[in-house]
């Protein structure tokens, strides 16, 4: 094999793996926590717990008040959010496939005792992504169509 044909190859073999990487069946949680008045905290914890399988993921807020979480599986998670001086707040959400859920946290001045409960949904418009997606569920699968147009789904989208 000659050096250019290595070279070609080589180059073959990562744009196939950026594709690869590309498609991804995991979620990315995100958003700013701020106080009562608007301002931004940092340093602030964010753990985000899997309510079916246990898993912790912690973060921290950067000095804008921003945090990220890549990579989460679709599920429901637990998000808490503390620091020093503040209430702690907690929020449900329902993490689907690909979602690129924003989850902007408000937290109150108190006593590290106080705890404060969220009880919201994240919007359905995801404004951190132009993605077009939707999930499907099995059932939906098997009442609107027939048994040769499930099989020809990709994995990602059978129930």
């Amino acid at each position: 094999m000659s050096r250019f044909q290595k070279i070609a190859m080589l180059l073959m073999l990562l744009f196939f793996a950026a594709f690869a990487v590309a498609q991804t069946n995991t979620a990315r949680l995100s958003g700013t926590v701020s106080d009562s008045a608007g301002a931004v905290v940092s340093g602030a914890t964010v753990t985000v717990t899997n309510v079916g399988t246990g898993r912790v993921v912690t973060a921290n807020t950067d000095e804008a008040g921003n945090y990220v979480i890549p990579a989460l599986p679709p599920s429901d998670y637990h998000v808490e959010v503390k620091q020093t001086g503040f209430k702690s707040v907690t929020q449900n959400v329902t993490l689907q496939t690909q979602q690129v859920a924003v989850l902007n946290l408000v937290l109150e001045i108190g006593q590290v005792t106080e705890n404060v409960t969220v009880t919201t949904d994240l919007p359905v418009i995801e404004t951190g992504s132009s993605n077009i997606s939707d999930v499907v569920v099995g059932r939906q699968i098997n009442s609107h169509s027939t048994a040769a147009t499930s099989r020809s789904l990709p994995l990602s989208c059978r129930a």
